[in-house]
């Protein structure tokens, strides 16, 4: 494992780390062996939210805010708007 990560190991750390990956896979086998029953997705919002109805359906509107948001912009070349370099 540390040969794949490109680690420098003394012969103690490499046992060390060993030692702690396995603990590290004991503990997910541990987890893995935890009875769970399937929930469904409707009966979950409402058991941690105490709402029983919380979808609605997507609904488009109009909106003007983009054509205004490129109007306030100081450069653009039609509807794109000139940022600086992040890099």
């Amino acid at each position: 494992m540390a040969d794949l990560a490109r680690l420098d190991l003394d012969a103690d750390e490499q046992k060390r780390q060993e030692k702690e990956f396995q603990e590290v896979i004991n503990f997910v086998g541990e987890i893995d062996s935890v009875p769970v029953s399937p929930v469904a997705e409707s009966s979950l919002h409402s058991t941690i939210s105490g709402v029983s109805d919380v979808f609605r359906d997507d609904v488009v509107l109009p909106s003007s805010l983009a054509d205004e948001l490129i109007e306030l912009a100081p450069e653009k070349k039609g509807r794109l708007i000139k940022v600086p370099k992040v890099f």
